[in-house]
């Protein structure tokens, strides 16, 4: 069964192989410098805030937990091909789940 996020009053579930990513921005360093947004480039990692049911082939379907995946992981995904989608007041991507490259461990 499809995983949904609950952001702010509207709900989005994505459907089949798609999952929905809040990407994580990369902080200002310590050092006292402000870094403009260009300077910062964003990181290619996200938090998993919604999942579809998985993907099916010809061997049967495979499923997000297959691969590791739940609400909360923290994933790795592909510069490009991903839709950007607001949800509320977020701003959040849409993959395919051959968009992912891994999943973060601890």
């Amino acid at each position: 069964m499809a995983q949904t996020a609950t952001i702010t009053e509207r709900l989005f579930t994505p459907v089949g192989s798609y999952i929905l990513v809040e990407p994580k921005e990369k902080d200002q360093p310590k050092s006292g410098i402000f870094l403009t947004d260009d300077a910062l480039k964003k990181t290619q990692e996200g938090v998993v805030v919604g999942l579809g049911s998985g993907k099916i082939t010809d061997k049967g379907r495979i499923r997000f937990s297959d691969l590791g995946i739940e609400l909360g992981s923290i994933v790795l995904y592909q510069k490009y091909g991903f839709t950007e989608v607001e949800v509320g007041y977020k701003k959040l991507l849409v993959l395919d789940m051959d968009d992912i490259l891994g999943v973060f461990n601890g």
